[in-house]
């Protein structure tokens, strides 16, 4: 699997390199670039699945994580599981309230924002008591002197409709 520099980029090669190590796994190559070490080790020295929950984690609660707390007037409308898929699949296609695909969204001038993650946690009565979604935008700043510059960001919405702030 081929790991995009922007993702690298976003959590940083600090982070990825201390997870990595974590796992018994270092960089022995000192003239490969990094994202073709990560690129190898992932699906071969550790899980897909294993290396997104980090990347997940990073991206959700990192270093970058802006919060800013907005009361809900009425929750009552939005605790429904099948209104938050609905608008999901409209808008971006997705068909479930509790998918990962970081590893494999990406964006790009022409589809400039996607859904990479989608979690959810669910009440004893079935209702949403959480939604989690980290957001992937394409990014492009024009400047009249110098190059363009292109990258990605992710931001991460999490929407707790049980917590009560005074």
């Amino acid at each position: 699997m081929q790991i995009r520099e922007s993702l690298i980029d976003n959590i940083g090669e600090d982070a990825i390199r201390r997870f990595l190590r974590s796992r018994g796994i270092e960089k022995k190559d000192l003239g490969q670039e990094f994202k073709y070490f990560v690129s190898n080790a992932v699906g071969i020295d550790i899980m897909e699945e294993e290396f997104e929950e980090f990347c997940y984690n990073h991206l959700m609660y990192g270093k970058r994580k802006l919060v800013r707390v907005f009361e809900i007037a009425n929750k009552r409308k939005i605790t429904d599981d099948e209104l938050w898929l609905k608008a999901l699949k409209k808008d971006f296609l997705w068909d479930s309230l509790n998918m990962c695909k970081i590893l494999k969204t990406d964006v790009s001038s022409s589809d400039d924002w996607k859904v990479a993650s989608v979690k959810t946690v669910d009440d004893k009565r079935g209702e949403v008591e959480s939604i989690c979604i980290l957001f992937q935008c394409y990014i492009r700043v024009t400047k009249k002197i110098s190059k363009d510059h292109e990258w990605c960001t992710y931001i991460p919405v999490e929407v707790d409709l049980k917590k009560i702030y005074y």
